[in-house]
């Protein structure tokens, strides 16, 4: 499709390219490389530590599902936070509002079952290693499953970590200032 000069020259339009752009190949530059290279060096990582306690080819047959179940894992969180993420403020009156509105949204929910469904599946992965003596208690299954979730949810979310922040005035300088450093260099 041709542009016509004007629609070259509208910056809403040409920044939203731009970073809807950027933000498809970070995504795919994730999902295709580092997330799958990354899943295998922790399956790896976790049948070395296994390796003590299972035998070597029941390590062996549970490689493939582990890379798999851990790269779904990253997948499930990385998918939720590119759709949440923002650039503009929430537009709260005040930090006791903003704090009651990120806690009480479907956001909230939704980054709860994504990581409850994470730490889940995390659990029987890493059960091989460390689930061994304290895998029959309920307490251990609580914790892991539902306590440590919730408050990395309530600190995602009072922080708001999926807002983007840009420091614009450290990179912009004013044309004027472009002409006269450039006039007092030469001389």
């Amino acid at each position: 499709m041709i542009q016509t000069p004007r629609q070259l020259l509208n910056p809403r339009c040409k920044y939203h390219t731009i970073f809807s752009d950027v933000c498809k190949t970070r995504f795919n530059h994730l999902v295709t490389r580092l997330f799958f290279i990354c899943s295998i060096f922790q399956t790896v990582g976790i049948s070395l530590l296994a390796l003590p306690y299972l035998p070597l080819w029941e390590l062996a047959l549970a490689f493939i599902p582990n890379v798999l179940v851990l790269n779904l894992v990253s997948l499930l969180i990385i998918v939720t936070r590119k759709n949440y993420m923002h650039v503009k403020n929430l537009g709260f009156a005040n930090s006791l509002t903003f704090v009651l509105g990120q806690l009480l949204s479907l956001k909230f929910l939704v980054y709860q079952g994504v990581y409850f469904i994470g730490s889940f599946l995390l659990s029987f992965v890493l059960s091989a290693v460390f689930g061994r003596g304290s895998g029959s208690k309920p307490y251990y299954r609580l914790f892991i499953w539902v306590i440590v979730p919730t408050i990395y949810n309530v600190q995602h979310h009072v922080t708001d970590a999926d807002k983007l922040s840009f420091d614009c005035e450290n990179f912009f300088q004013a044309p004027q200032d472009l002409r006269t450093g450039a006039a007092q260099e030469d001389f």
